[in-house]
């Protein structure tokens, strides 16, 4: 009865906790800390601890061989049949995976999607510095988990296209429920409080619009695609932002309400629109209008900061920032509960400012100041970062790995730690990387107590914002380098070859179908394919066959044997009259897969190139014919091509270019949008004359260009592109603000 009391007491304490009070003024700091260099912190090791708290708290049946933590194993297996109510469908859905929402094991999808997304974010604007700290890998299996998890909560219509409804919650708060239960999650089952673990689910309809819920899933899926190219995360993405819009629009008002209780909906669907524009190179997902000052922390319930930083409105971002920016020697407080997570994600929302606008350092210097606070320059020279050390050279008053945060995983015991004996022991397994709440201010006392949650609770967007924060500091830090998993402490596993979570097996050993255009049963065999990209999980890239005067954009594969559809390739083959000098653009449509790897259409042996049943085929101008058909020889002297894809027919003599006599100052061009996460646009001229030459176009104004060149040089004058070789080849990689396709090269000379 004592306990039931307690946790329902527990439970009304959060809920009040939750709303926090917003009013425009500062909270009072007692004596200010001192902000220095950039020198005493190692801000890649401090993105390398951040991610592992999402090992502590993932959940389904493959922890074992993504968590490195070796005191976490697979647990909550019911939620493979969670019970679907009849108004959903009925039956049974898979809802296993995903990751506990802080120290209980709920399964609360809006803030740990605003935690995914936000490190997403990160991953997005800071590849190289995950790189260079040795974790992008680690984030990438992170962020899988997520979006598996994402997609299984989706109840599909019949057409497979169209969501029914989705699930936004597994388990219950609540005294009586998960909250109940203390102990670690592998052993939540059979009788024990929570097992018996229900889902929330939405339809859109205006007893329980949940459009919040649904946006944050489509901005997870989005942002997913974004930074890896699963095709099956667009798909997805898609189909939950068209739904969302489709359906009645509000929060959700079942389940998560008293523990998560989202005020508005509006920002998560901005989000979402901002990371599909991103995934899909377009603009038709919605940009623009006004950015709400939110006047509160970048956080679970408002996503605007993010948005401004999105839409490059910094304006918007500058309203988020008051005048307390400018003093990085006082630790600046939203709430007395968590404060670190609201602190560390404006840390990196102005961090992500400075660097995307490169504006110096408007925030960074206040951001370095407010990281020194939580890393252990405060009054108890604590470090608020588990497995970091306090950067004070005082004894901190609480090792870094003695923190009693209150994560029944972590304290390692099946009762109450705070009834335990003795009382209050330190935990067991130590959460490396978690970032824990913290004081509320400068002044405020910390309490090393498992029940004190205002200063030691941890949840997945507390290390969502560190991350975000400390991958933005690693980009003004670019000497500082990762530290090897000897000197982190904490009881880890080395993790096998992950294994494809469809077909069970290693992704490495998964057979790939035949390289498609070079044909072959072992398709890097043949010398014309590029080796295979290192296996990640159950996607890699199969053989990339260099096409003649072509190029096959996004073809991101998946283990044959796996069951995943293959994303479709667009071929894109520019080429330039001789006489009228129009461009022409053919587009050629990969062929389709089976699930089971089998092509629908044959490939072409001849001439390398493929086309699908029910396209029209690109007619070769030499022949007339199905390119598929024509002969491959002889090699074309003009442009040393296959004669199928050489320019149309001389004009000169009116016959097979091949045997035409050269054309004097013929400028051929072709296209190639490569779009791996950013638009590069590869722009390759041949000069079927064999001499020197210089080429010029005219680009759209306002056309914003980084650029590289090879065999020859190249200059951009306004608008005005200069070409210039001495032999018959030049190309220009362009990085362009869109996709650039022939229209825009108008020839000027």
């Amino acid at each position: 009865m004592k306990k039931r009391l307690l946790s329902m007491f527990l439970a009304a304490v959060m809920f009040v906790s939750l709303f926090p009070i917003m009013n425009d003024e500062d909270i009072k700091f007692g004596a200010p800390f001192t902000a220095s260099a950039e020198t005493d912190i190692n801000y890649a090791q401090l993105l390398q601890l951040s991610l592992y708290f999402f090992d502590g708290n993932m959940c389904g049946g493959d922890v074992e061989t993504r968590s490195e933590f070796a005191w976490r194993g697979n647990c909550h297996l019911q939620d493979r049949t969670v019970s679907v109510p009849s108004e959903f469908g009925g039956g049974t859905k898979d809802l296993s995976g995903g990751f506990h929402d802080a120290g209980d094991h709920v399964k609360f999808n809006l803030p740990i999607g605003f935690a995914g997304v936000t490190l997403a974010f990160a991953v997005h604007s800071y590849k190289a510095e995950f790189e260079r700290a040795n974790c992008l890998d680690h984030a990438q299996r992170i962020l899988d988990h997520y979006a598996e998890y994402y997609r299984r909560c989706i109840i599909w219509n019949a057409d497979g296209t169209t969501p029914r409804a989705f699930a936004y919650q597994v388990g219950d708060g609540g005294g009586g429920d998960d909250h109940g239960y203390w102990g670690p999650p592998e052993n939540q089952t059979g009788s024990a409080r929570g097992a018996n673990r229900r889902a929330y689910f939405t339809d859109l309809t205006s007893n329980n619009p949940g459009t919040d819920q649904v946006a944050i899933a489509a901005a997870i899926l989005a942002s997913n695609y974004a930074n890896f190219g699963n095709p099956d995360d667009l798909k997805a993405a898609q189909a939950l932002f068209a739904w969302a819009k489709s359906g009645s629009q509000g929060r959700a008002s079942r389940g998560a309400s008293g523990f998560y209780s989202s005020s508005k909906h509006e920002d998560k669907m901005a989000v979402a629109g901002e990371w599909l524009n991103i995934a899909t190179n377009s603009s038709s997902y919605g940009t623009g209008g006004t950015v709400p000052h939110s006047n509160w922390a970048y956080s679970w319930d408002n996503m605007w900061p993010l948005v401004g930083v999105m839409r490059k409105d910094w304006t918007a971002v500058a309203r988020e920032f008051g005048s307390w920016a400018n003093n990085p020697n006082s630790y600046q407080s939203w709430s007395g509960w968590g404060n670190a997570r609201y602190n560390a994600a404006m840390q990196g929302i102005g961090l992500a400012h400075d660097n995307l606008r490169g504006s110096g350092s408007t925030y960074s210097t206040w951001a370095h100041g407010q990281m020194r606070f939580l890393l252990g320059a405060n009054s108890q020279n604590n470090s608020y970062v588990l497995g970091y050390p306090s950067i004070s050279d005082s004894t901190p008053s609480v090792p870094h790995t003695k923190m009693r945060i209150h994560h029944r995983a972590a304290t390692g015991t099946t009762t109450y730690p705070w009834n335990a004996s003795p009382s209050n022991p330190d935990p067991k397994n130590l959460l490396t990387g978690a970032l824990i709440g913290g004081p509320g201010s400068n002044s405020s006392g910390f309490t090393n107590d498992y029940q004190n949650y205002e200063h030691t609770e941890v949840t997945c967007d507390y290390n969502g914002s560190l991350a975000l924060a400390a991958a933005g500091h690693l980009r003004r830090n670019p000497t500082h380098q990762p530290v090897p998993m000897s000197q982190i402490p904490g009881n880890f596993r080395t993790l096998t070859t992950p294994k494809c979570s469809v077909c069970g097996n290693s992704p490495c050993t998964c057979p790939p179908p035949p390289c498609p255009t070079c044909g072959g049963p072992t398709p890097c065999s043949n010398p014309d394919c590029v080796p295979p990209e290192p296996c990640v999980d159950c996607k890699k890239i199969e053989c990339e066959c260099p096409k003649l005067g072509m190029f096959r954009e996004g073809y991101k594969e998946s283990c044959a044997t796996c069951g995943v559809t293959k994303l479709g390739v667009k071929t894109t083959h520019v080429t330039q009259n001789t006489t009228t000098r129009v461009f022409t653009i053919a587009v050629r449509k990969a062929a389709k897969f089976k699930e089971d790897g089998t092509f629908i259409t044959a490939k072409c042996e001849n001439t390398n190139t493929w086309t699908t049943t029910g396209d029209t085929p690109v007619l070769c101008a030499v022949c007339n014919s199905n390119p598929c058909t024509c002969p491959v020889t002889p090699v074309c002297t003009v442009c040393n091509n296959n004669p199928c894809t050489c320019p149309t027919v001389c004009t000169v003599c009116n016959n097979n270019p091949c045997t035409c006599g050269t054309s004097s100052g013929s400028v051929s061009m072709v296209i190639d949008n490569m779009n791996w996460g950013h638009t590069v646009t590869k722009v390759e001229f041949t000069n079927n004359s064999g001499g020197a030459w210089t080429a010029k176009f005219r680009l759209p104004d306002g056309t914003e260009l980084q650029d590289t060149g090879w065999n020859g040089t190249f200059s951009l004058s306004g608008n005005i592109l200069t070409v210039s070789a001495t032999g018959p080849n030049a190309g220009v990689h362009l990085k362009p603000t869109r996709e650039l396709t022939a229209a825009d090269f108008v020839e000027v000379s």
